[in-house]
């Protein structure tokens, strides 16, 4: 408290004076809190505010709006931090009202416990300089306050969010700021410039420097050489222990199938609804941040908060289950190959509601093929569709809008995209005829006029649209419940790029040895984090493939990644890692898949003097991606490329797994090795000089033949995979 009235005090504040006969006094009150870092300590905080709802309209304020930054801001910004290797930092404004001048003539009373009184002793008020906390038009003067000193320092405010900020210094420097009320991220091309910014923050506001972005909103963020981890672990695990389901049986999805058919009219209603939208409140938290797999079920639950049910209860504790086992989900933003391209997919269900008949809305936009989702968005809406056709082009006609202002966002955070139109892929050949071609015929002519705006989008080329197949389309599990297993139960991690490499992974990347992989892979099995190794050797020569048949898969191990040794070389090593064998939206196995294997350098061996393998090198580096020819024996003045692909092809018959490809007469057939795991995050297939591979299986749809390897009593065909990869040794250029 003593800190809090110096603050005000140094701050010029307010100044004691008699109080005024014809002027309301506004009260005031003293707030306390406990704050909780991220490593989990406690700062108690106290803070003198305003009582501000008993302030007169048009007397004591007239605006009152300050506008706040989207959350697929900051996710935008991760992308171009990631993609640029730009260095992103956070500050944090000290008393940050304090700063702003009041816009109005305000009295307020003393702070309790610190008054002062007249010479004669008499009354004394605070007739109020400065903004205080509390007060409706705080947030407008110190927004007002901080737009006017970053348009003089040369920064451009952006025309999609009112909170970023981006300054060009030429075409290879940048600045990019995004604001919170008080806290501030910074993210720049060059660390000077990063360093300029900052002290130049320090000189007009008191400012505290947190360095790296690690902590901002109750979000844990990772900032890693090669990636940038978002999560929301610790709110999570606090919101749990408010509701007491810290201990709570995990579910393994965030709700039952069929809910959206289920009327909650014979529910009791609750007494106190206050817990519930407690509940839900601190749900849509989550699920704006970095969670959009309870995207519809916290669309569902929140259309009860006026009068919600014991129902209602039930299915919101159902999603905190789920939540309870998938606390350490979040997003990785990471370098992409390619170049960025702004694409969505849009869905819709149609009138699956029982109490109305309206359907659901749901899209989703990524900047990066391989990336997290920086946008989604599950809503019901407004009418009745009378078709399917109706009900996607209403969803189209949203996605439309968010992906306007994502494109109008890049532009702002100059964002280098390969393609000026918005790919949005939508699974309803109706819908696409319907918005390229301005027909009105019987079953459309009633749609409202301001969805076909999309028409004039696709005219001037601010959109694309494609058809998906609905088992593709990633926007179908905004729409509906989702099917078992699109979650993982553990996390599990073998190679990571921006993490340490093992042991093992060393000795892959080094001299091609698998012993010790072999052993940490068993043991992530043995915990129950993995499901199995499977291992052959691989070709000798310069290309070259390697075939595993019947790889087993289990609901509770979707994930599969590849890895193996490029010799000779310093330290590198190709591979996929975590790839899903399962459709993540529908839950059903994939037929088939084909990556690319890229290049990536273990961090041990590097630089340009290496002449021979040194094994168990401590790792000078992070695993990460290769971009350019400069090391060693494979040194030159041309991008690396990729050294090979893999192929995973689903089959039920064990005498002929693979009958649709056939490898090149020049290539050898050779071993290769695969491990089931049951990751978060991570399962590993593992391949060096003899391929090494790592699977993991996830949910088989009931469309599938259900069969699981771990079941005894299956008398149909086993549900299997062959991997079917090649590999180009020493692909050089």
């Amino acid at each position: 408290m003593n800190a809090e009235v110096s603050a005000l005090n140094d701050n010029n504040t307010f100044e004691l004076v008699p109080p005024p006969i014809d002027r309301q006094i506004v009260g005031g009150r003293w707030v306390y809190a406990v704050k909780i870092g991220q490593n989990g300590e406690e700062t108690h905080k106290a803070r003198y505010v305003a009582k501000g709802y008993s302030q007169i309209p048009e007397i004591d304020y007239q605006e009152t709006f300050a506008p706040t930054a989207r959350m697929s801001s900051i996710r935008t910004l991760l992308q171009r931090v990631v993609q640029n290797d730009m260095i992103i930092h956070q500050m944090d404004v000290k008393t940050a009202y304090l700063n702003a001048p009041i816009d109005c003539e305000l009295y307020m009373e003393q702070p309790e416990g610190f008054e002062e009184h007249g010479e004669n002793g008499e009354k004394l008020v605070c007739k109020l300089n400065k903004s205080l906390y509390g007060l409706k038009q705080s947030g407008r003067n110190w927004n007002n306050l901080l737009h006017e000193y970053l348009q003089k320092e040369g920064f451009t405010q952006s025309q999609a969010d009112a909170c970023v900020y981006v300054r060009m210094i030429d075409s290879k420097r940048c600045v990019i700021i995004i604001v919170w009320v008080d806290d501030i991220i910074i993210a720049a091309s060059h660390f000077e410039l990063l360093t300029t910014v900052k002290e130049s923050l320090g000189e007009r506001f008191k400012m505290k420097d947190l360095g790296k972005l690690s902590w901002f909103l109750g979000t844990e963020f990772k900032c890693k050489e090669s990636c940038i981890e978002m999560n929301q672990k610790q709110y999570i695990e606090k919101v749990l222990l408010k509701f007491g389901m810290a201990d709570c049986k995990p579910k393994p999805t965030p709700c039952v199938l069929g809910i959206e058919k289920v009327s909650d009219e014979e529910s009791p209603s609750l007494e106190d609804p206050g817990e519930y939208r407690a509940i839900v409140g601190s749900l849509i938290y989550v699920m704006t941040g970095t969670r959009p797999d309870l995207c519809y079920i916290v669309t569902k639950l929140s259309q009860k908060m006026s009068k919600p049910t014991r129902a209602n209860v039930d299915l919101a504790k159902h999603v905190l289950r789920y939540l309870r086992g998938t606390s350490e989900q979040g997003l990785t933003f990471r370098k992409s190959n390619v170049p960025l391209r702004l694409n969505g997919f849009c869905d819709s269900d149609w009138g699956a509601s029982v109490a109305d008949r309206r359907s659901i809305t749901g899209y989703n936009f990524q900047l990066s093929s391989t990336g997290p989702l920086i946008s989604w968005k599950s809503r019901k809406q407004p009418t009745v569709a009378l078709s399917t056709c109706e009900a996607e082009y209403i969803a189209l006609a949203n996605a439309v809008q968010e992906a306007k202002f994502l494109k109008q966002l890049c532009i702002d955070m100059k964002v280098s995209i390969s393609d000026d139109n918005v790919l949005i892929q939508v699974d309803n050949q109706g819908a696409i005829n319907l918005a390229r071609n301005p027909v009105h015929h019987q079953r459309s002519k009633h749609i409202d006029i301001k969805y076909h705006f999309i028409r004039s989008e696709i005219q001037v080329g601010t959109i694309t649209l494609k058809y998906v197949p609905t088992e593709d389309n990633i926007a179908d599990v905004f729409t509906k419940p989702a099917s078992k297993g699109c979650s993982h139960k553990a996390s599990y991690v073998m190679w990571t790029p921006g993490i340490t490499a093992t042991t093992g992974v060393q000795d892959v990347a080094e001299d091609g040895t698998t012993g010790v992989l072999n052993s940490e892979m068993d043991n992530e099995i043995n915990l129950k984090k993995a499901h199995k190794r499977y291992q052959r050797s691989v070709f000798s020569g310069s290309t070259g493939t390697t075939l595993i048949h019947n790889i087993e898969v289990n609901s509770e191990y979707p994930l599969v990644s590849f890895i193996t040794m490029i010799a000779p070389s310093p330290d590198w090593f190709v591979g996929v890692h975590d790839y899903n064998l399962c459709n993540t939206t529908t839950g059903k196995w994939l037929d088939s898949i084909t990556r690319d294997l890229p290049p990536y350098d273990a961090g041990t061996d590097s630089g340009p003097n290496f002449d021979s393998r040194d094994q168990r090198t401590n790792p000078k580096e992070n695993i990460h991606l290769l971009t350019n020819n400069t090391e060693g024996s494979f040194k030159g003045d041309k991008p690396v490329r990729r050294f090979g692909t893999f192929t995973f092809v689903k089959t039920y018959n064990d005498s002929n797994p693979i009958t649709t490809i056939k490898p090149p007469s020049t290539m050898q057939p050779s071993q290769a090795s695969i491990a089931s795991s049951k990751p978060t995050n991570q399962a590993t297939n593992q391949a060096t000089n003899q391929a090494t591979n790592q699977a993991t299986n996830q949910p088989s749809n009931q469309s599938q033949p259900s069969v699981t390897t771990t079941s005894a009593a299956c008398s149909v065909k086993q549900l299997g995979y062959a991997v079917f990869a090649m590999i180009l040794v020493n692909f050089c250029l």
